[in-house]
């Protein structure tokens, strides 16, 4: 699925450690370097030791006075002495020390507000008044968005987006187009008023909003520009439609169904339980991202005990000599729990995702491929010789699950089903597909109104 690099990183002393997520920080004595000799405070006279010189005084690494501000609910700015020259990590250190932040967990540090992050890693020369912008890593959401045509353009489409929870109006409409891979280009986004779901506003560029888990928004379309363009009067957003009472509700459980924590028991029919960086129109469901396997679904299911999800292929799926990852996808089986604690949010969550779900794929040449949890990772699995793959424009791939046997069957078509030799065993699991990255996409038979498929 693509090489994962694991990055270790050497904290120096005396600034921070990190373990398991937590901060601990280290006396800022440990500054001034060790004593000439044994010191027992208990035992003699004198508090106050004699050092050996310090190795960063050694180092020629100079004290300036440096601009922190501190972004947030309420903006902070300090102004204190560090080390012109150390890395990111101890620069948060220091702060952490000097007790400008009550922790350097979750830290992000730039020299331009808005700008990208600064690596641990990365080797600071500070300058005499330099400002540094400190921010707090924002926490990521999941979100339904409905896209809203432009221009001659009138269709509908939903996008399954994962964007940070605290954002302006302006870096919300940055997200969404990255999100997308500039496929969704927003003009306006419109979210409901608080603690009502009857009226909606447009956010503005400087506007701090607070967006949740599963919040559905609407966004207009970006206007297609002319190649001759006219000089006309710039049009404030349009308003989006008149919003009935629970408009917002009604919108994502007529469009995606019902799911989330608040839901008790199964679904009434086949729909989408939690999705990430991907679009839905109808059955048609596409990858928004470029990035390799950062693309998914879980599905949710009536009957739990057995199932079937069915694609039809819309393209032909790609060859074993293609060169990258881009229109490739898998259908599979995700335990539930690690679904549930895993999430799909983030790149952990959905690696996660992979090394533990059950998946097949007719997107890496003939035959198809089987991958399993027991299997090395960066490969496409193992072959399936029953089971064709390069499957062309039109056909269709369908996986069952039977809980009473703990069978997994795959199906090509109306071509004899194969039982494969792999299965999640007597575990709650869910259907899933999983994209490579763009283009791809599939129509989910199961998304069409009218259709009931699985159960008993």
């Amino acid at each position: 699925f693509g090489s994962s690099h694991f990055r270790v990183q050497k904290r120096e002393w005396p600034f921070c450690f990190e373990a398991q997520g937590r901060c601990q920080l280290v006396s800022a004595m440990a500054f001034r370097g060790s004593t000439k000799e044994a010191f027992l405070p208990w035992a003699g006279a004198a508090f106050e030791p004699e050092y050996e010189e310090n190795q960063h005084a050694a180092s020629g690494s100079d004290f300036i006075e440096v601009t922190v501000v501190l972004h947030g609910a309420n903006t902070r700015i300090r102004t204190l002495s560090v080390p012109s020259k150390m890395s990111c990590a101890d620069l948060k250190g220091h702060l952490a020390v000097e007790g400008v932040v009550p922790t350097c967990g979750g830290l992000e540090a730039s020299f331009e507000e808005g700008g990208a992050p600064l690596a641990d890693e990365a080797e600071l020369h500070l300058v005499e008044g330099q400002v540094v912008h400190l921010t707090r890593a924002a926490s990521l959401v999941s979100i339904t968005a409905l896209a809203l045509g432009a221009g001659e353009r009138a269709d509908e489409e939903v996008y399954e987006l994962v964007v940070p929870g605290e954002v302006t109006g302006l870096l919300l409409r940055m997200a969404i187009e990255q999100a997308t891979a500039g496929a969704l280009r927003p003009a306006a986004v419109f979210i409901s008023e608080p603690g009502s779901e009857e009226a909606a506003h447009a956010v503005g560029d400087e506007e701090t909003i607070s967006l949740e888990d599963e919040q559905a928004i609407i966004v207009q379309r970006e206007t297609p520009t002319e190649e001759h363009p006219v000089l006309v009067p710039v049009a404030a957003p349009a308003p989006p439609p008149p919003a009935s009472k629970g408009f917002f509700s009604a919108l994502k459980s007529k469009l995606i169904g019902s799911r989330g924590s608040k839901q008790e028991g199964p679904p009434s029919s086949f729909c989408i339980r939690c999705a990430s960086n991907m679009k839905v129109k109808g059955s048609v469901v596409s990858c928004t991202s470029s990035e390799p396997w950062s693309s998914c679904a879980i599905f949710d299911v009536p009957d739990p005990s057995f199932f079937e999800l069915c694609v039809e292929l819309l393209a032909d799926a790609p060859s074993a000599e293609a060169d990258s990852l881009a229109s490739r996808w898998m259908l599979g089986l995700v335990p539930l729990q690690v679904a549930a604690e895993a999430g799909i949010k983030s790149e952990a969550g959905r690696r996660q995702l992979l090394s533990q779900g059950y998946f097949v794929t007719v997107c890496h040449g003939h035959p198809a491929k089987v991958h399993t949890p027991g299997m090395a990772r960066g490969t496409c699995g193992e072959d399936c010789a029953a089971l064709p793959g390069e499957l062309r424009k039109g056909q269709t791939l369908t996986i069952r699950w039977a809980a009473a046997g703990a069978t997994f069957s795959v199906q090509v078509d109306d071509c004899d089903t194969i039982t494969l030799p792999y299965s999640p065993g007597y575990t709650d699991v869910r259907p899933c597909i999983v994209f490579g990255g763009k283009p791809a996409e599939v129509s989910v038979l199961q998304l069409k109104p009218g259709q009931e498929w699985g159960g008993a």
